[in-house]
């Protein structure tokens, strides 16, 4: 039977064996290149698939043609989608399912929400999405059970940031032999559930992408337009360096090894980044860098959120504290709450916070080398505020806003960071010099952000106290360190 003569019944089932004509001859997909099609025949010929991906691979692209083949080739059939938030699930996955169903060579059907991550044929049939946040793993593995179908795809969206009760649940719901479930994610956590579906013995068909495998790197010059680009690997590579972490994970596509040497690992920034924030108290740093290819930065936090970022080179301490006082006033940080600005004053530091108290700004000056506030701990103040820092990012900030460079920045300085135990115990970070030579630059970053957060363990006099309860409140504005607790 030749394609002109098919009837729209045997062209389903015609696609449901082959999933990228359907891609093409539906969807009008140009540019399906083995990567995508290694995907699309996965799920349709095992149960539960894994794909850990370079950055740019394509995975919620062709996790938006999996979710339009489903519900348009079988009946009944269901898709569920889940992301750790919902930026994850409304912003990036259907932004994509809603653009290639509007623009479908052939009418899919249905009636696609304008807004909500729905889209609904019966209630036999219709695609859903939902995030699974942290804060509400049990609740979200509660929702999952509510869905059975004979044909029932679940599609994990930045799989690697799910919680293990979501997982659980997933072995309640696709029983039956023609149901699917497709994780994918950047590999950048080990110790993931996601980063399990890799044993042996889990039953898992699993997918691993490296950038050198797709379009652009095989051909040496731009042949697809969404997939890494040589520049991109050769910045990526002047800027983590080959064998970093982020290297391994948005590079390599695979997940990276977490030596016991690293204070924070890439896997900390990602499930940081997947959390909405709700806001807070409002702090700087100022990491002060004058001449060189040291970069002076300004982080202003709120709360759980970095809402502000900036960069410069080459200027004095008088244009540095003129800065730092439009900034903290451009963010409402009156001056008689100066005391949560904290200016790296190690150095040529110094100059900026003279200039800042000159002015009537009694900031907060940390010099790195000092004495830590808890000294059984930490052999000096850096390796407290770095500690700080790791602490906030796992257990309350939630970066979903940051910009691609912003987390990039942070990517870059932070989980190069190691640290090791002194005779006495305590824990010193590697020095900044050293951290320099070994990452080829300066976590200029890394030291703005741990500025920020220096009032969190050592709260200054004056401070507006929330109308919670001490216990609620230390969770909400984060006091106290894990090494001294």
């Amino acid at each position: 039977m030749s394609p002109a003569s098919e009837t729209l019944l045997d062209k389903r089932t015609r696609w449901r064996e082959d999933p990228v004509a359907f891609c093409v001859e539906v969807l009008g997909v140009d540019g399906i290149w083995p990567g995508m099609v290694e995907m699309l025949e996965a799920v349709r010929d095992h149960k539960e698939t894994a794909v850990a991906g370079c950055h740019d691979s394509t995975k919620t692209f062709t996790a938006a043609c999996l979710a339009l083949w489903w519900v348009s080739c079988f009946y009944p059939a269901k898709v569920i989608t889940t992301a750790p938030g919902g930026r994850q699930v409304s912003g990036v996955l259907w932004t994509v399912i809603r653009e290639l169903y509007n623009n479908a060579r052939i009418p899919i059907g249905g009636v696609m929400a304008p807004k909500a991550p729905e889209w609904y044929l019966d209630e036999s049939c219709f695609m859903l999405g939902f995030s699974t946040k942290e804060d509400a793993g049990s609740a979200g593995a509660t929702r999952f059970q509510g869905f059975k179908s004979p044909n029932l795809l679940v599609i994990l969206d930045e799989a690697v940031a799910i919680e293990a009760g979501i997982w659980m649940a997933l072995s309640g719901i696709a029983t039956k032999d023609h149901c699917r479930v497709v994780a994918m994610a950047n590999p950048t956590d080990p110790a993931s559930e996601f980063a399990k579906c890799w044993r042996k013995t889990s039953g898992w068909h699993t997918i691993n992408i490296s950038a050198f495998d797709t379009p652009n790197l095989l051909a040496g010059e731009i042949v697809h337009p969404y997939t890494p680009t040589p520049a991109h690997i050769e910045r990526v590579r002047g800027k983590y360096g080959e064998g970093s972490p982020a290297w391994d994970a948005r590079v390599l596509g695979r997940f990276p090894s977490t030596t016991v040497d690293t204070l924070i690992s890439l896997a900390d920034i990602s499930a940081a980044c997947q959390r909405d924030p709700v806001g807070g108290e409002l702090s700087i740093g100022v990491d002060v860098a004058r001449f060189g290819d040291d970069l002076t930065t300004i982080y202003v936090v709120r709360g759980d959120e970095v809402i502000f970022v900036e960069e410069y080179q080459g200027r004095d301490t008088v244009f540095t504290a003129g800065r730092t006082i439009e900034v903290a006033r451009e963010h409402d940080l009156e001056q008689y709450r100066a005391h949560m600005i904290s200016v790296d004053d190690t150095g040529l530091g110094g100059g900026v916070t003279d200039h800042l108290r000159a002015c009537g700004w009694s900031i907060n000056p940390e010099n790195f080398g000092s004495k830590a506030k808890d000294e059984e701990t930490y052999a000096n103040r850096r390796s407290e505020l770095w500690a700080g820092m790791r602490d906030w990012l796992r257990d309350v900030a939630a970066l979903s806003g940051l910009t691609q460079d912003q987390r990039r920045n942070l990517e870059a300085d932070l989980p190069g960071t190691k640290y090791e135990y002194r005779p006495d115990s305590r824990i010193i970070l590697e020095p900044k010099k050293s951290m320099k030579k070994r990452l080829g630059h300066s976590p200029d970053h890394g030291d703005a952000l741990a500025l920020a957060l220096a009032w969190r363990s050592s709260p200054p006099a004056i401070s507006i106290e929330p109308e919670v309860s001490v216990g609620a409140r230390d969770r909400r504005w984060g006091f106290g360190l894990r090494g001294a607790r």
